[in-house]
């Protein structure tokens, strides 16, 4: 970014215009750098961020990472220089006020497959005000609007906020340690979905298919969570998006993790909520069977 970067500040974001910082680098548990684009709610490694920016594949990613990060030939080089500063992160803090859902509420989600047992399962909520902290001090304060309303995903205290009309669509303080749908898995069972998003995870729970979701398709599940699963689990399919990035990504991780994987099959319906909205529960039904060998 041609600058000294502090982990946990944000800034604006390399990946689209915008006015309002909300492109962010932190630090995982693992001590590895992530970035979370708060805007979109999009997030991953490096890798992936240079996939996004230059429309690279991974391998490709990886030697322009490379190139940039020396100031000489590969070869001249015994190690890597790199051209920015890490200085360690200060916490972000969401505090939310939540309200019951009302009818508008309602329709949006039916749309979609996904019933109000279902959101309350999963601990989504409408939300009048997202207050976010830095060093217990407001940063930012979002509120909803008649036209623009507002869902908080609960993940233990940190959230995900899902702003499905505004500009700014996703913010997110949640880590990459935290896997969506994950608590709500049963014991074991024969199939297990992973896709890419909590609104994904429940209608395939409409759907009496298990699935989680990593924070975004650009990363995956840590790798004692994948082994616990694959124990519980005896077929796991990747399903993401039915787009570049998301073919890109399920083949990466299913060559890695030896998964099958699996997509919508139309671009008109990137991924399986918006088929359902497109064409109902018999046709979403129907397509799961087709595409997960469901008898």
């Amino acid at each position: 970014m041609g600058m000294e970067v502090k982990l946990g500040v944000a800034y604006l974001s390399p990946l689209r215009s915008e006015k309002r910082e909300s492109f962010v680098l932190n630090r995982a548990p693992t001590g590895h750098i992530y970035w979370t684009d708060m805007g979109t709610g999009d997030w991953g490694s490096p890798e992936g961020l240079v996939m996004k920016l230059y429309g690279l594949t991974y391998p490709k990613a990886v030697i322009r990472i490379k190139e940039d990060l020396v100031f000489n030939k590969p070869k001249e080089i015994k190690e890597f220089k790199p051209q920015v500063k890490i200085v360690e992160r200060s916490k972000y803090v969401f505090s939310v006020d939540p309200r019951p859902f009302n009818r508008k509420d309602k329709a949006y989600w039916t749309d979609y497959g996904i019933t109000l047992e279902t959101l309350k399962k999963y601990h989504v909520a409408p939300c009048r005000r997202l207050a976010i902290y830095e060093n217990k001090i407001a940063k930012s304060v979002f509120y909803e609007r008649p036209s623009e309303p507002q869902y908080s995903f609960n993940f233990d205290g940190n959230y995900k906020i899902y702003r499905p009309y505004s500009k700014v669509k996703w913010l997110s303080n949640i880590s990459q340690t935290d896997v969506q749908g994950l608590k709500q898995l049963p014991k074991e069972e024969k199939l297990l979905v992973i896709t890419k998003s909590l609104k994904d995870v429940m209608l395939f729970q409409e759907m009496s298919i298990p699935a989680v979701a990593p924070h975004s398709e650009v990363s995956f599940l840590p790798a004692p969570v994948l082994d616990d699963l694959k124990k519980r689990f005896k077929t796991i399919i990747i399903w993401f998006d039915e787009d570049k990035t998301g073919k890109e990504m399920a083949t990466k991780f299913s060559q890695l993790h030896m998964l099958r994987t699996t997509f919508t099959g139309i671009s008109e319906a990137k991924d399986i909520t918006d088929y359902f909205k497109l064409f109902g529960a018999t046709k979403t039904q129907n397509l799961l069977r087709e595409k997960l060998d469901i008898a």
